[in-house]
């Protein structure tokens, strides 16, 4: 496992330089000695003098970013051109979430929603593809229905071969390839007479994955299993030390998933994601050499905010998923707009006319650019690499993609009061002679600002109070 970077363990005091007072003379070598040091500031600052440093170094390597994404068929938005323009072209969205049907074979939505959406998913080159099973069929549970109730160990296998027969339903009907799936999320709740759901004891969920495992490999080796998705990061932790310790289902479980909902009533630490859980949860998987995922995240459950004006929740959401907790992917509860049902579900992309009749996009939503400052251009296959902040109103994260010969900075300032001067550090990060800037705030909307640039490995920008910001280059060619 990577030695810990000071950004995933502690954070420290950072006590701001004093300022004098300059005379006029004085205060002209000040304005020489910063164009000269620091050229790239004066583009788009025309006063500058760093209060915070941050060191990105690119020895460091970390997890592999398979996908930004989240689920799509619970709303199907119909076959708008222009919906899938904005979700995968702009915002730049890699994976799908579909939820399989009890009984995909009678449940009228299945094939005229799920299959042309995961078709246009295709078509716009997305790979990472998660299925997820909201409940098996009523027959197999001890509730007898779809809501609520618990899979009985006698059907284990039968809910296994279903889950398989689904996957190639998929494929013949689509020519996708589900990458992961998560057989039985949120297990700790049973949801009853809420929507279909299924509980499972962490226990109980070893043991199915004992049955389900060798039939998905006999059937397929190439998808992965996540498990076991809990609605918030301190019930996955407390299932998963059961589940791994459990040598054989060990052998099944390839990816740790959890959903980031859900803080106790008495300990609203919903602000920051609980980074420490995150922490915990990512050590325990590298511990067995499993990878992290974080499978769903939105404001719609207890104790989670109303959406910030600026998006800062939904870009903190996914700084602490790939910063402490090593997540490979990052999904989204809801990724279409329903706010006009319920003020919190909100979506990447919205429709004032939607439902009824044809989707006709009305534009991107707030958190859609603050998922896109991440998504856009943080693409499949980048590496993260090591970024240090003492500043805890700071949140940077980097990534380096050498099959695009791309480097990604995404810096956060989730600070209410304060614009933060930033000195950006560089080490072995080598041939960008420039990076483009682009910015969500209050005001802006993945802004395409003034490029920055890289002198002596170093750059220094201004970051506004409450806003997300993301430089993006290419390494020259040698």
């Amino acid at each position: 496992m990577s030695t810990c970077s000071v950004e995933k363990r502690k954070y420290k005091t950072f006590h701001r330089l004093g300022r004098k007072k300059y005379r006029p003379i004085g205060m002209a070598l000040v304005v020489l000695l910063t164009l000269s040091v620091f050229p790239s500031c004066w583009r788009h600052s025309q006063t500058f003098a760093a209060n915070t440093t941050v060191v990105i170094d690119g020895t460091h390597e970390y997890q592999t970013i398979e996908g930004l994404g989240g689920h799509m068929e619970t709303h199907p938005p119909g076959f708008s051109p222009e919906f899938w323009d904005l979700l995968f072209n702009d915002i730049g969205a890699t994976g799908i979430i579909i939820t399989g049907p009890p009984d995909y074979k009678a449940d009228p939505w299945e094939p005229l929603e799920i299959l042309p959406m995961l078709k246009e998913a295709k078509a716009h080159g997305v790979k990472l593809y998660f299925c997820t099973f909201s409940s098996p069929k009523a027959e197999w549970k001890s509730s007898k229905s779809l809501y609520g109730g618990t899979l009985l160990p006698e059907y284990y296998k039968d809910f296994s071969n279903y889950i398989v027969d689904y996957i190639n339903h998929i494929r013949t009907e689509t020519g996708v390839d589900i990458t992961h799936v998560n057989p039985i999320p949120e297990p700790s709740i049973e949801h009853a007479g809420k929507y279909p759901s299924c509980g499972i004891s962490a226990k109980e969920y070893a043991n199915f994955l004992k049955v389900f495992g060798p039939v998905l490999r006999r059937a397929n080796n190439r998808v992965k299993i996540v498990a076991p998705a809990c609605w918030n990061l301190t019930i996955t932790i407390s299932y998963v030390k059961t589940m791994l310790a459990d040598e054989a289902a060990r052998g099944y479980l390839d990816v740790v998933g959890s959903s980031i909902y859900g803080w106790p009533a008495n300990n609203h630490t919903w602000n920051v994601s609980n980074p420490k859980q995150w922490q915990t949860l990512a050590d325990i998987a590298h511990r067995y050499q499993k990878e992290t995922f974080s499978d769903e995240a939105s404001h719609v459950a207890a104790h989670m905010p109303m959406p910030h004006p600026a998006g800062i929740h939904t870009a903190k959401w996914i700084h602490h998923a790939f910063v402490d907790g090593d997540a490979v992917a990052f999904m989204w509860f809801l990724m279409l707009h329903k706010r006009k049902y319920n003020p919190a579900l909100q979506g990447f992309v919205f429709s004032k006319d939607w439902p009824p009749g044809e989707f006709t996009s009305d534009g991107i939503t707030k958190y859609g650019y603050a998922f896109k400052q991440f998504a856009h251009w943080v693409r499949p296959g980048a590496v993260r690499v090591e970024s240090t902040s003492h500043d805890v109103h700071l949140l940077v994260s980097a990534y380096k993609h050498l099959t695009y010969k791309t480097f990604t900075i995404v810096a956060i300032n989730d600070d209410t009061r304060k614009n933060k001067n930033v000195l950006f550090k560089m080490n072995k990060i080598n041939q960008l002679s420039s990076l483009d800037v682009y910015r969500t705030s209050k005001g802006e909307n993945s802004a395409n600002l003034q490029p920055v640039t890289v002198a002596g490995d170093s750059f220094a920008y201004d970051l506004p109070k409450e806003s997300i910001t993301t430089f993006f280059g290419h390494f020259a060619t040698p």
